[in-house]
């Protein structure tokens, strides 16, 4: 299945994200603080990132993601998203607005 990072997991929006896509059939990465990764895992996430700890941009291999779903609009998530995209990827946002031309190196 398509691998997928959930930026955001333990929240409304990102709880159902996970879910959704461990529903139909992809790998689920997320990120949540570390009081909340078993909550993330017990919904299907199969790793999770405590954004506390790590950033999910450096912890993740580049082109390793084939969508990215970001719930949380941190600035900058969508420069950092190009680099963790397989090439044709995804980046799928809710939060915040994306630059005119993200990086795509």
């Amino acid at each position: 299945g398509a691998k997928i990072l959930v930026l955001g997991g333990s929240g409304g929006t990102g709880s159902t994200g996970i879910q959704l896509a461990k529903a139909w059939g992809a790998d689920v990465t997320a990120t949540t603080s570390s009081a909340n990764v078993e909550y993330c895992k017990g919904l299907g996430a199969t790793d999770v990132i405590d954004y506390r700890s790590s950033n999910w941009w450096v912890a993740l291999e580049q082109g390793s993601m084939d969508v990215i779903y970001d719930t949380v609009g941190q600035k900058g998530t969508a420069d950092h998203a190009m680099k963790i995209l397989k090439s044709g990827g995804h980046f799928v946002t809710i939060a915040g607005s994306l630059s005119e031309h993200p990086r795509q190196d």
